[in-house]
């Protein structure tokens, strides 16, 4: 979606639009083998949280263009 709106972007101009808008996850655990919480910002249970592309089209948009 983010490469159709904007062609030009480079695999870590999306990487960084993805992490940047991404939806911190605080509650919970990952996989009970490992058994590591979920924090605030980035964590080894959740990586940077949920996708949100649209507000990761809205930030390429404004960073990148």
């Amino acid at each position: 979606m983010l490469l159709g709106a904007l062609p030009a972007l480079t695999t870590a101009q999306i990487t960084e639009a993805l992490k940047a808008s991404a939806v911190d996850v605080t509650a919970g655990h990952n996989h009970p083998r490992f058994n590591v919480a979920a924090g605030l910002g980035p964590d080894l249970a959740t990586g940077a949280g949920l996708v949100n592309v649209s507000a990761a089209l809205d930030y390429a948009q404004a960073t990148f263009s």
